[in-house]
Parts: structure tokens; sequence; C-alpha cells
């Protein structure tokens, strides 16, 4: 009796799942959900669309969790699942995801919410994704380390957030997560590239500013290459059996302003480094860099340049709902009179950004180019390099590329339509040197300092085609069954590939990049 008394309250707790108090959760950073709260505010002058996770109200939960309430306190608990089975012509015919995980949540109104996800399994990714995790060591945008035998990947992760908000201008969040700045399906600042870091996050919203001040960390690979190596050249693989991870931090500050309802544009400075006491032990961060109003840039000379200090700048011009603009601006360091003699210095370290996008009616549409100069985001120890675990905050492709990209949605009911093209021109390091792609090898080890240019190294085309359809019904939000074919043209051979499967779209994303 006691376990069909258990069975009738897990069964009336779901059932009841859809008039779950109002509260306030994260958004994923990319998605149907995303798009739905974008569309919806466009032209809204206190909305930052650059500024994600969205934080949005909500008053539905998803109808296959169990939910539990007292007073304005409400507990969730819904599980996580990819499930999907295909085929791929090239590479390795297996073509599969099997993930599994579990979501929990406790909000207080709109004032507090905690979110803990978790989830691990097996998977065999397509061939450019398997490409880029052998050279890595890990999948990108990935939590955990990738152990492969016989073409299968182990993966897992972890992500979470406490986020509370004391006044309706404040909202303060730790957690470990995914963090997105710009408009694109890239970002030249920070995309959703990598697994995501550790962090704590003061946020200001007053009027039509938003402000984001962020103290982050997680691990990076260290070879112990330095700028006293610069006259040997030597350089280790970015990947080695042998490789150590120390902790690194990353501390930015994001500001965001909409003067008009047609005209947005915002500022990014950020820093990593990684401190060390006298027995080689990591140490909290420099102090100096936690001032909320200070730039980095003069800060870091002043400290005597140990750090990695890097800034960018983003706008965005709405016409109407159909058309908006965006652009971004990546610089990491800049010499003008090395510009005007047009010698491509290596040091001339910058990347943009520039695309439209729009909403017509249930369609929608993005077009994408991104231009990234040879070994902007590295630095001369691959540890204070622009990445996390091994990932690279910006381009998943890393530098010295260049990148088109078509993106077409549709809706239909229940049913969600996704076009994706991708097209890529990338210079690929060689030998001991580089050419500025792998922004884990230090530049110290570049091949020449003048007459660098975009595409320079082993040139390599890549571009990738893929369509998606979902079926996601009404009872189960976060649910969907979907179906999966497209083609690839990597360096020497092409992949067609077909997938069928079900998903749960709050956690996990595709992992065709």
């Amino acid at each position: 009796m006691k376990i069909l008394y258990r069975i009738l309250v897990l069964a009336a707790a779901m059932a009841a799942a859809d008039v779950a108090d109002a509260q306030t959760r994260n958004v994923p950073v990319h998605g149907w959900e995303a798009d739905s709260i974008e569309c919806a505010n466009v032209g809204n002058k206190k909305f930052h669309s650059a500024v994600r996770p969205f934080a949005a109200k909500s008053d539905l939960s998803p109808r296959y969790a169990l939910v539990a309430r007292r007073g304005k306190g409400a507990w969730t608990l819904e599980p996580l699942a990819e499930l999907g089975v295909g085929t791929q012509s090239e590479y390795n015919s297996n073509y599969y995801n099997a993930m599994f995980g579990a979501s929990g949540t406790y909000s207080f109104g709109e004032k507090l919410t905690v979110n803990i996800s978790a989830y691990g399994g097996y998977l065999s990714p397509l061939g450019t994704v398997a490409a880029l995790a052998d050279s890595l060591g890990r999948f990108p945008q990935m939590d955990g380390y990738c152990d492969k035998g016989d073409g299968k990947y182990f993966a897992r992760g972890i992500e979470f957030y406490a986020s509370y908000r004391p006044a309706s201008f404040l909202r303060l969040t730790a957690g470990k997560g995914k963090k997105f700045v710009g408009d694109g399906y890239r970002s030249v600042i920070m995309s959703a590239s990598n697994s995501g870091m550790y962090y704590f996050d003061t946020e200001v919203d007053v009027g039509n500013f938003k402000y984001v001040f962020s103290v982050g960390g997680g691990r990076n690979f260290d070879n112990g290459v330095s700028a006293t190596d610069a006259t040997t050249k030597q350089v280790e693989p970015a990947v080695t059996d042998g490789w150590n991870l120390r902790t690194v931090y990353m501390i930015y500050h994001v500001f965001s302003y909409n003067p008009a309802k047609w005209l947005n544009f915002g500022g990014f400075e950020a820093v990593m480094m990684v401190r060390r006491d006298s027995t080689d032990r990591t140490r909290m961060p420099d102090l100096h860099y936690m001032n909320p109003m200070l730039f980095f840039r003069p800060l870091e000379f002043s400290l005597g340049s140990p750090d990695n200090a890097i800034m960018g700048a983003f706008g965005k011009i709405t016409v109407n709902k159909y058309l908006v603009g965006y652009a971004q601006f990546m610089l990491d360091d800049f010499n003008f009179n090395e510009i005007k003699e047009h010698n491509g210095t290596w040091n001339n370290k910058y990347a943009f950004q520039l695309g439209v996008k729009g909403f017509v009616g249930n369609f929608g549409y993005l077009l994408e180019y991104d231009y990234i100069r040879p070994f902007i985001y590295s630095h001369d120890r691959p540890i204070n390099c622009y990445s996390m675990y091994c990932q690279p905050i910006a381009n998943p492709y890393g530098a010295n590329l260049k990148e088109a990209v078509v993106n077409l949605k549709y809706k239909m009911q229940h049913f969600d339509f996704d076009l994706l093209i991708d097209c890529v021109k990338r210079g690929m390091d060689f030998d001991i040197y580089s050419y500025g792609n792998n922004i884990m090898r230090p530049y110290t080890s570049r091949h020449h300092s003048t007459g660098n240019y975009v595409g320079q190294g082993v040139g390599v085309k890549v571009y990738n085609v893929s369509l998606d359809a979902r079926w996601r019904p009404d009872a189960l939000r976060d649910f969907s069954v979907f179906a999966r074919v497209g083609v690839q043209h990597g360096d020497k051979s092409d992949n067609t590939f077909a997938m069928v499967g079900i998903k749960t779209s709050k956690l996990f994303f595709d992992r065709s990049l």
C-alpha cells in the first residue's frame, strides 16, 4: 500500500506541474525559446539581446517533471535525455548519441532560483566534430574529458547556477555554464563553443543600460612555454599524454546601451590570468582587477603585462523585426604604424563580424560573416590564451579563418525546421611552427613576424550543411522528436549523414558545429 500511495503522489505531482508558481530562470543560450524571447522584444529599449543567457520569467514547467510546492517555493525535477541513431558515409559508419541526465530546480517566486543539471553518456560524433575533439582533446561545447575508444567518446558534464535578485535592478548569479555576447550565430567575443566556466556575476539593469561584471575560472592546458622560449621556436603539441592542467581565472565586464529603439551599442573587456606562489601552486586572482570601474588594458601594462587582456565592441541597428543588422569587433594587439606599412605584422591581432537577421511571421533568417586574424586569442603561454578547459571561448575553429553562416528557421504549429549552412576557410598549423590557427600554441612559436595573412599555413576549406526537423508537443514543452540530414566537406572527403531520435532541449545541443 505504501508503494501504491507513493506512485499516486508522484502521478499527482506530475499532473500539477503545469501550474507551478511564476519563476525566473536562465534560458539556454540558443534554441527556439531564446529566439521567441528575442522576437517578442524587438525594439524594446530595456531588452539587451547581445548579453546571454536571458533571465526569463516563466509560469510554465515541463509537464513531464516532478513538482512540489510549499508557499512561494517550488521544487522541480525533470529528466534529460538525448537518444539518436543514424549513419554517416565517412570517418566512422556509426553515428549515435546516448546521453542521460537530470535537472533539478528550486525557485522562490522571482527572487531566487537554484538549478543543477548533470548528464553523461556515450556518443559517436560527426567527422568534423571528431576531428576537432582529437586535436583539442575535448569536445567543443562539452564539459568533462573525452575518453576515446573504437570511434566512441564518453562525455560527461554538469551545469548549475544560483540566481538572486535583491532589487529590481540588480541580479547576482553564481554557477558554472555557458555565456554568449553578441547577436549572431557565432561570436568573436564570447560564444557557446566551450563547456562554460565557473563564475560569479553582478548584473545591473538601469533604464536602457545593462552592465555585467563577472569573475570566473576553470582549468587550462599548460606546457610550460614562456616568453623566454621565443628564440628556440620549440612548441609542444596542444595535446599530449602528459599534459598539465592548471587553474586559470577570467575576469570580464560587458555593457550594453540602447539609446533608441533602433540602436544598440556595447563594449567588452576581459583578462585571462594565472597566479602562482613560490611553490608553484595557484593563488587567487590579482585583486587589482576586481575594481569593476577600471579598464584592464592600462592596468595590465602597469603590472608589467603578465596577463592576457583583450577588448571588444558590438552594436545593432534595428530597422524593424524583419531586418536587424549587427556587428562585432575584437582587439587583442594593434600597431598603427605597422598597419600603415601593410607589412602583415603578426601583432595586429583583431577579428570582426558582420551580419543581418530578422523574423517574418513564422520564418527567421540569419546571414553572417566572420573574419579572424592569425594569432588573436593566443598568448606566450598556452594557459593564458583565450580559452577555458582547452576550448576556445570565441570561435570553435580557433583563429586565422574566414567564415560565412546562413541559418534559416521556420515554425509550423508543433514543427520546427532549421537549415544551417556553415562555410569555413582556415589556415592550419603544421610542423613545430604556429601559423595562428591553434590558439593554444604560443605566439612565440610563429614562423614569421611579418607577411602574415588570413588563411596562411595549410589551407583547409570546410562546409557543413544540415537540415533539422523537430516535433514538439505542447504537453512536453522541453521535449522533441527530431530528424537530421546533412553533408560535410572536409579537407579531403565528403561526409553525408542522417539521424533520428528524441531529445530534451533544455541542456543538450547540436554538436555539428
